[in-house]
């Protein structure tokens, strides 16, 4: 079993649970590749990201969640980030029709717990 020391820890579990390869949430071959070139694409800029894997969103099937841990210190940084994610995924929907979302997940960021003076 794995201990989980804070609310960080338990939404890294979660994202690293939830992703999966392509193929077990079957994509097809198109929307690997493009996929796959979001990804590339992200990489330019941002070297440091790491594509954890796939999944699909919870409410809408048809959308496929491109997991990555984007470890950017800096907001204002990962808003550009965070939004050249949603241009190229839109750029998709626009071209193709596959709707995909870039879900981050930042180790560098703290999230408050619940009973704490941060949260509140």
């Amino acid at each position: 079993m794995i201990a989980m020391n804070s609310p960080q820890d338990s939404h890294q579990s979660v994202l690293h649970r939830t992703a999966k390869r392509a193929e077990d949430i079957e994509m097809n071959v198109k929307q690997i590749e493009l996929a796959e070139n979001v990804l590339k694409t992200l990489a330019v800029s941002y070297p440091q990201v790491k594509h954890l894997g796939y999944s699909r969103d919870p409410a809408d099937k048809q959308i496929v969640w491109i997991i990555v841990e984007a470890p950017i210190a800096d907001e204002d940084e990962e808003e550009r980030f965070r939004r050249l994610g949603n241009d190229l995924t839109n750029e998709i929907t626009n071209a193709y029709g596959y709707d995909f979302f870039v879900m981050p997940y930042n180790p560098l960021i703290q999230i408050p717990t619940y009973n704490s003076r941060q949260a509140a």
